[in-house]
This record gives structure tokens, C-alpha cells and sequence, in this order.
């Protein structure tokens, strides 16, 4: 049995099935229809072969593609196969014979766990909540498609050495691995199962979060990043989907496959990232460079402008667009969607988001401080309002003049040729921190008046001079005393 899953749209998650043969195009009347009117009625063709199935391209046009790959002639297809027909994108589900369905939930592979939902198919492979049978606990079970062992001899190997790196991560932020096995040429591993919500779906059923609570989240998120960076250790697929939000507790899932198997995509770029998480890539990774754990901050910082905005820094309508724009595009300010997030916690985001690795947060520490000082400031801000409202004027103009400054100083600073390290940058917080002083904001607020009247009179005295005769108030008076 196989079937065809549509990856994005409206009707994410549709399945269609495929028996031994399915047509795909926009006539409405073939096995599997598509909303595109710039698709040939019947655009291409799912069919069974010696015991295996093929797809083929019926126009010609170099627009039916599998995992990024523009197909000629047949192709035959593995399961976690990316198809691209047009502008839609499918997933491809074939269970070969050999793993038996189970209640019809999902695959049972192993007598060792009992899978209870499958939660997400892609192509790292097949995500399910399972039932550890021995322990009685439940676990994610990540099984990865037949193909990847039976077309790559070699990626079991390659896999027992990334999980060996994996198993040294142990952090409350990031979700714990459990087991690692190979059966039924399946590679499958598992991890501690987070009770809880995905950060996508936070932001889907929310919107653009609070400034303070985002906050929160990309610094733990960073917590957990910089715990693994330090042991050697990318994520290279960070995105809202990886992200759950248990309680107070933020996790990072699905540290394992990614790395592997663009390691043995030749084209040096993964079906994973041309579909599932091109919003999140790095320029270095979509031009198919080297990457370290700087493309793991940019990714970081996409969720950061995410979660403030609800919205994606950069957008296409194709990979082609969308991979151009995280490569030279220019996100929108923020401040475009929204007024109350502080132009500081902006420029973090922003440094985040530099397209060249060496411009951005060079560690996760490095961000994690920053954030960290906006957050101090942030509450510091909230006391002001609650506990000063007589001189909160003064202070809110004083902390835009502030970050005005620092602003100036980031600027010289990224202009000039030596770059100051590591700075621990609470400088905001420290002013903050003195216009709440009593015997500091009195003085400042006296002054701020004290200088707003020395410019009304200097203003004043300008004007004397400079407006005719006919128009001062001596003038005035003198004719009024005429009248008189």
C-alpha cells in the first residue's frame, strides 16, 4: 500500500492513495488533483513496476521533481521520498512488505515498543508516540526510510557514530536520547516523549507572542544549543516543529538524523532542507557550504523574528525565491508589525539574522547574554511604569536616547576592522537600574524641564529678533495704547 501525503497548503496532511497506478495533475477528475492552472491536466504518473514504483514526468517540462532533484524519464520512488509537482510538494508513503500494520496506527517493527500515533511523516522519517514495553514509559520513535540503508550501505555506520556524539547531550532543554537499533534494514532510534505543545502551534493558535515570554524561549532554546554546540554537536534542522513547550520547560527535539543525511545527499543539500525547513536555513546552508554551529544562531534567530511577529523573515513562492531571499534578502524591521518591541531586543534578533556567519553571535552564550540584559530591561521598564508613572516620560525618553547610543556604538563598532570580543553587554540594564533610583530621577526629571525651558526661551529670543517690528508685542501694545 502507498500513498501520497501533501506537505503544505491549506489541506496539509491529505493523503492520497495509490494502488497500481495514480495520474497527478489540475483536472479535477484524475486520481490525484492539484490546484495549480499552470499544471498540464495530466502532469505526471505514479505507477507499479516489478514490485516497485516509478513516477514519470508526462510533459516534459522539467517541473516534476524528487527530493530537489528535476526528474527524466522514470524515477523510482523509496519511502520518505520528497516529490515537487509544480509548486506542490508531496511526501511519498510506501510500506514495503515486512513490517506489519498494527490496529492501524502505524508499523510495528520491533516486539520492543508498541506505537500508540503516528505523529508526523518526513523525510528524516517517520515520527510515532510509542509505548516502551519493558519499561512501560512513553518515548518518540523515529524510524528512518528503507532507503537510506538499502540505497547507502554505509549510513548504518555513519548513524552509530552520530548517536554515539548525541548520547553526551544531557540537558533539560534538550529531549533526551534512548535507544538505537537497526531491524528490518529500519533504522530507528528513540527519545524522551515531551508532554506538551510545539512552539508552530503556540504561534499558530497565539500569534506574535509577548516580547517578555519570546524572550524566554529563544534563551532556552539557546541553553540547550549551547550545551550541544560545546560538545561538537549541530542541530542543523531547528525550527518551531523541534521546539515543545512542557509547562515552564523548553525543549529541543530531534537532535540525530539530519546531519547524516545531508552527508550523503550528493548534491549537497537534503529533500529535508529544499522542503522542510528552507524557512529556517542559513545562506551558508542553501548555497550548500560549510556549516557550523553559526547556522544553528541563524536559525535561532528566524524562530526569535517568528515569535515576535508571527511572521517569517524571509518568503518565496518557490524553493528557487525562497532560497535567493535567505541568501540576500533583507527581513522586514519589526517594528513594521509591531510598536512594542524595543528597538535593543530588534538589533538582537537582526545580529542573529546576518547573512554572513561572522556578523552574527559568534556562540550561544554570546546571545543568550544579550537576551538576557533585554530582559532585565524589559522588567525594569514594567516596574518603571507601575511604580513612577509621575516621571516615566523622562525615563522612557532617557532609555531612547540610550539605545540610540548603543545603536551608534554597534554601528562603529561592525564598520572598523577590529572586532571587540566577547562583551558582556548589561550596560542597558545598569541605566535602567539608576533611573529607578530615587535620588537619580528626580535631578533628571528637574533637568529634563529645567532644559526644555532653556530652549523655549532661546527659541523666543530668535524670534525677537528675526520677526519685523510689526509683528512684536511692543508693537502691539503701542498700537493699543493709540487706540486708547
Amino acid at each position: 500500500m502507498a500513498f501520497l501525503i501533501l506537505d503544505k497548503g491549506k489541506d496539509v496532511g491529505k493523503k492520497f492513495k495509490v494502488d497500481a497506478e495514480a495520474i497527478l495533475g489540475s483536472d479535477p477528475r484524475v486520481g490525484v488533483p492539484i490546484a495549480d492552472s499552470r499544471l498540464a491536466a495530466r502532469h505526471a504518473r505514479i505507477f507499479r513496476k516489478q514490485n516497485a514504483y516509478f513516477i514519470l514526468d508526462l510533459t516534459g517540462t522539467n517541473s516534476v521533481a524528487v527530493n530537489g532533484r528535476v526528474i527524466a524519464g522514470e524515477r523510482k520512488l523509496a519511502n520518505g521520498d520528497k516529490l515537487r509537482i509544480g509548486l506542490t510538494w508531496f511526501s511519498w508513503s510506501d510500506v514495503p512488505a515486512g513490517p506489519k500494520e498494527k490496529s492501524g496506527v502505524g508499523l510495528d517493527i520491533t516486539s520492543e515498543y508498541e506505537i500508540e500515533e503516528e505523529l508526523a511523516r518526513e523525510a528524516a522519517g517517520d515520527l510515532y508516540k510509542a509505548r516502551e514495553i519493558a519499561l512501560d514509559r512513553r518515548v518518540a520513535l523515529r524510524i528512518l526510510p528503507p532507503g537510506l540503508v538499502l540505497e547507502n550501505p554505509g549510513v548504518e555506520k555513519r548513524f552509530r557514530e552520530e548517536v554515539q556524539s548525541i548520547t553526551r547531550l544531557g540537558h533539560e532543554n534538550i529531549a533526551k536520547l534512548l535507544d538505537f537499533g537497526v531491524k528490518q534494514s529500519y533504522i530507528y532510534f528513540t527519545t524522551e516523549f515531551i508532554e506538551g505543545t510545539s512552539l508552530e502551534t503556540l504561534i499558530g493558535t497565539e500569534g506574535a507572542l509577548a516580547v517578555d515570554r519570546a524572550l524566554l524561549i529563544a534563551r532556552d532554546i539557546a541553553r540547550g544549543l549551547d550545551h550541544a554546540h560545546r560538545r561538537n554537536v549541530i542541530h542543523q534542522d531547528l525550527e518551531p516543529r523541534n521546539i515543545v513547550i512542557s509547562g515552564d520547560r523548553v525543549v529541543i527535539t530531534d537532535f540525530g538524523p539530519t546531519k547524516v543525511i545531508a552527508d550523503i545527499t550528493s548534491d549537497g543539500m537534503t529533500s529535508l532542507g529544499l522542503v522542510g525547513r528552507l524557512e529556517y536555513c542559513s545562506p551558508e546552508s542553501c548555497k550548500g557550504g560549510k556549516v557550523d554551529h553559526r547556522s544553528d544562531i541563524y536559525s535561532l534567530g528566524v524562530i526569535a523574528y517568528q515569535m515576535l511577529t508571527a511572521k517569517l523573515p524571509f518568503q518565496g513562492d518557490s524553493p528557487t525565491d525562497l532560497i535567493e531571499a535567505q541568501i540576500s534578502g533583507i527581513p522586514t524591521p519589526i517594528a513594521k508589525w509591531r510598536a512594542d518591541v524595543p528597538s535593543e531586543v530588534e538589533r538582537i534578533v537582526l545580529k542573529a539574522l546576518a547573512k554572513d556567519p561572522k556578523d552574527r553571535f559568534q556562540t550561544c552564550a554570546e546571545f543568550i547574554r544579550a537576551v538576557e540584559s533585554g530582559i532585565r530591561d524589559l522588567e525594569l521598564i514594567k516596574h518603571a511604569e507601575s511604580e513612577h508613572e509621575d516621571t516615566l516620560w523622562a525615563i522612557k525618553w532617557l532609555y531612547k536616547i540610550n539605545m540610540a547610543i548603543g545603536a551608534l556604538e554597534d554601528t562603529i563598532r561592525n564598520s572598523t576592522l577590529i572586532r571587540i570580543g566577547d562583551i558582556d553587554r548589561d550596560r542597558n540594564f545598569k541605566f535602567v537600574r539608576l533611573l529607578n533610583n530615587f535620588w537619580f530621577r528626580w535631578p533628571v526629571a528637574f533637568g529634563l524641564i529645567g532644559i526644555f525651558l532653556a530652549l523655549v526661551f532661546v527659541l523666543a529670543q530668535l524670534l525677537f529678533v528675526i520677526l519685523p517690528e510689526w509683528t512684536r508685542p511692543e508693537s502691539w501694545m503701542r498700537g493699543l495704547g493709540q487706540l486708547r
